[in-house]
């Protein structure tokens, strides 16, 4: 089995996704056409939240490019102290209005919002040659993963899609239990540095997406831990059935 992040792994989400981080504060803003809302935004709030895309892995993590000092965050344990700072129930209320934000843009102008999700070269051609079940395990929602793949062409090369996932080896641990598959027979990919360890103890043969939402630190520590990278030029291989 094939198991893919989808942000930063199959697509470049980071116009939208700043757009629903922006919108997840403002939201009596969120009635205009989807291409709009980044503009709306002021450019240090973009600035803000490309600085801390790479450690967020839920929804509720986009909160922090609102905090105050966003943009010298030093690594993934600063970034988490911020975070934790933001309180509980303000970033589960902050993720509540972005995913009621997403949704809105979504059905007002379904065309331009899944413009804003581009493939990565070589994914598409990966699930359609994976040989193997394809899953799909993010923290977007899954309404609107399936949106995108249809967009694309790519509904029927996935098997299963798991939106607003909080724990991605919980989530491929029982994937793999529904298929009859022990998680070493399986392949996971993914951008986010700490996912990739977290589903590498199931025994899953985990790589981590070097194309994705990453920071010289992370690439660092990838390589001081000795995980499996991949980048977009690997993708070919990996698609032979005897790959996965």
């Amino acid at each position: 089995m094939l198991v893919l992040d989808f942000d930063g792994v199959i697509a470049d989400a980071f116009d939208e996704c700043a757009a629903v981080a922006w919108l997840g504060m403002r939201p009596n803003e969120r009635d205009g056409a989807a291409e709009d809302h980044l503009g709306r935004a002021p450019a240090s709030f973009a600035e803000r939240f490309r600085a801390v895309r790479p450690y967020c892995r839920t929804l509720d993590h986009f909160i922090v490019a609102h905090v105050p000092g966003s943009t010298e965050i030093a690594d993934q344990a600063d970034f988490d102290r911020r975070f934790a700072e933001a309180g509980e129930a303000r970033a589960a209320a902050f993720a509540e209005r972005a995913t009621a934000a997403r949704e809105a843009i979504r059905r007002r102008d379904p065309a331009a919002w899944a413009a804003m999700h581009t493939l990565y070269p070589g994914i598409a051609e990966l699930i359609r040659g994976a040989g193997a079940p394809v899953a799909i395990v993010t923290a977007k929602d899954e309404p609107s993963v399936r949106a995108i793949l249809v967009a694309h062409g790519l509904e029927e090369g996935v098997r299963a899609v798991l939106g607003e996932c909080h724990d991605k080896a919980r989530e491929l641990e029982r994937l793999c239990a529904e298929a009859g598959l022990d998680a070493a027979s399986s392949v996971f990919i993914d951008d986010n540095l700490d996912n990739v360890l977290r589903v590498r103890s199931t025994g899953a043969r985990t790589f981590w997406a070097r194309w994705g939402y990453s920071t010289p630190e992370q690439h660092a520590r990838a390589e001081a831990l000795g995980v499996d990278a991949l980048d977009l030029a690997d993708l070919p291989g990996l698609a032979s059935a005897s790959r996965i």
